[in-house]
C-alpha cells in the first residue's frame, strides 16, 4: 500500500489504486481496517460511494456537476466504537441519492477520512478537503475537530451534523448542528437527573480532552436546575474494573450518574455499580449507544439523551424510510446501528435539503448556506428535532429526543416528540461555559 500509514489517516496513494468502471467512476481514496473491540474486528472499504450506481425504472438522470462532499472522523482510536456505523451509513445514503437521480440531478461524490484521534493528521487532512475543493462537510464523527475548525471555516465550508455536541457547533457559525449543541445536552441530562433526585455523579472519559470540558457545562447545568453534583471523576475505558468508583458514588448519597464515556466502558461501568447494589438512574448522551446495551442489565432503564430520532423506531413514515434504508443499503451494520449512525443519516437528510432549498444553479459551500439559512423549525420529516439557522451566528440547537431500555427492549419515552429547553436558559448556561 503506497503511501499507506498502519490503521490511521489518509491512507491512499496520489496516484489513483483503479479506476473503477460505472456511471460516476472515480479514485478509490482509502481503504482502513478498523479494530473495534465491541464487535470484533470490522473491515470497512471507505471509497467515494455512488460510484456505479445503478437508478432504477423511472428514476431520472444524475447528469449534472457532480458535488464533492467530505467527511471528518476518528474512526479509529479509542472513542471508535461509538462512531463506526456513521460511515457506512453516509456511503449507504450516497448510493441511494445517486439512484434515484442524485440531487436536483447532481451526483453526489464523497471523501471520507479518518483522523484516527490525532490532531496533527486532522489538520492535514482538512486542508486537503480544501485543497479538494468540497462544497460541504457532512456528519463530522472527529474527536478532535476543534484543531481543524478553523481551517475549514476561514474557507467558507459548511460542516452539517454528526456529533453535534462537540465544541466548534457552539463557537463557529460554518458549524450548523442537527441535533442539541453540547450545553443543550448537559441541560437535558440534568433535567432527567432531577426527574430521580437531587444529587448526580459524573464519570467521564479520560482519553479524551473534549470529555473533561463538559464537566462544567454540566455543573452550570445543575446550576440552574437546581441539582447538585456530588461526585465527578474520570475513568479509562480500558479500566480493568470501576468498583471504587461505583464505591464512591454510594459514599456520596448519587441518586443518578451521567456516564459521558464510550460504548463499552459506560456499559461495563454501570454493570459493576449494579454488582455492588447501587440502583443509579443512569443516563449517557448521544452517540454511543448501540443493540448491545439490550441485553446489559446495569443499563436497564438507561435514559439516553439523543441528537436525532430514535433510530429504532419505525413509527412514523420517515422513520419508517430509513429502517428500509438501513436494511436495503447497510443490513450488516449489526451492533453498530445505533445513535451516531441515525445522526449521520439527519446529517445527509439536512445537506439534502439544504441543496434543494439553496437554488437550482451550481451548487457551491455558499448556495448550500443558503439553503440552511431558510430552514424554520425543519425536522426533515420528523428525523430532527425543530432546525433554524442564522447567518453569521453560532446556532444553539435547544431541543433532544429521549431513548431508553426497558427489559431488553428499546422504548422511546417521550415518542417522537422532542424535549426542548427555555432558550434563555441555554444562553445563561454557554455565557458561564465560556460559549456565549
Amino acid at each position: 500500500m503506497n503511501q499507506a500509514t498502519s490503521g490511521q489517516g489518509r491512507t491512499f496513494s496520489r496516484r489513483p489504486r483503479h479506476v473503477v468502471r460505472g456511471a460516476f467512476a472515480g479514485r478509490v481514496r482509502h481503504v482502513l481496517s478498523l479494530a473495534i473491540a465491541s464487535v470484533g474486528l470490522l473491515s470497512l472499504t471507505f471509497v467515494a460511494a455512488g460510484i456505479g450506481s445503478s437508478a432504477p425504472a423511472g428514476a431520472a438522470s444524475a447528469t449534472k456537476s457532480p458535488i464533492l462532499i467530505g467527511n471528518m472522523c476518528s474512526c479509529s482510536g479509542v472513542t471508535a466504537a461509538g462512531v463506526a456505523g456513521s460511515v457506512p451509513v453516509l456511503q449507504g445514503w450516497v448510493k441511494d441519492v445517486n439512484a434515484h437521480g442524485g440531487i436536483n440531478g447532481h451526483p453526489v461524490k464523497a471523501i471520507y477520512e479518518n483522523d484516527a484521534l490525532t490532531p496533527s493528521l486532522s489538520q492535514t487532512q482538512a486542508k486537503e478537503l480544501v485543497a479538494d475543493h468540497v462544497v460541504a462537510i457532512v456528519g463530522n464523527t472527529s474527536e478532535v475537530d476543534s484543531v481543524w475548525a478553523p481551517i475549514v471555516q476561514a474557507a467558507g465550508i459548511p460542516v452539517i451534523g454528526g456529533t453535534t455536541e462537540d465544541t466548534p457547533f457552539m463557537t463557529s457559525p460554518d458549524f450548523f448542528a442537527t441535533g442539541p449543541t453540547g450545553v443543550v445536552e448537559d441541560y437535558a441530562v440534568q433535567a432527567i437527573a432531577k426527574a430521580k433526585g437531587t444529587k448526580m455523579g459524573i464519570v467521564y472519559c479520560a482519553e479524551v480532552a473534549l470529555c473533561a470540558q463538559d464537566v462544567p457545562v454540566q455543573q452550570a447545568a445543575a446550576k440552574i436546575i437546581g441539582e447538585k453534583i456530588v461526585y465527578t471523576a474520570p475513568v479509562l475505558g480500558s479500566a480493568p474494573s470501576y468498583v471504587a468508583n461505583c464505591l464512591a458514588l454510594k459514599a456520596a448519597g448519587a441518586d443518578s450518574v451521567a456516564q459521558l464515556l464510550d460504548t463499552e466502558p459506560m456499559e461495563n461501568f454501570a454493570n459493576q455499580c449494579l454488582g455492588q447494589g447501587l440502583h443509579l438512574q443512569v443516563i449517557s448522551k448521544s452517540g454511543a449507544t448501540t443493540t448491545a446495551w439490550l441485553s446489559s442489565a446495569g443499563l436497564n432503564g438507561v435514559r439516553i439523551v439523543e441528537g436525532s430520532f430514535p433510530y429504532y423506531s419505525d413509527s412514523s413514515p420517515a422513520t419508517k424510510t430509513y429502517q428500509a434504508f438501513i436494511h436495503k443499503y447497510v443490513p450488516n451494520l449489526g451492533v453498530l446501528n445505533g445513535a451516531s449512525a441515525a445522526n449521520q443519516y439527519v446529517a445527509a437528510q439536512a445537506f439534502e435539503a439544504a441543496v434543494k432549498a439553496g437554488g437550482s444553479g451550481t451548487v457551491t459551500a455558499a448556495s448550500i448556506k443558503k439553503g440552511l439559512y431558510s430552514f424554520k423549525n425543519q425536522t426533515l420529516g420528523g428525523l430532527s428535532i425543530p432546525l433554524n439557522f442564522k447567518a453569521g451566528q453560532v446556532n444553539f440547537q435547544t431541543c433532544w429526543f429521549v431513548d431508553s431500555i426497558s427489559e431488553g427492549q428499546w422504548f422511546e419515552p417521550q415518542g417522537l416528540k422532542p424535549g426542548c429547553a427555555p432558550a434563555a436558559a441555554i444562553a445563561s448556561i454557554a455565557k458561564s461555559a465560556g460559549f456565549g
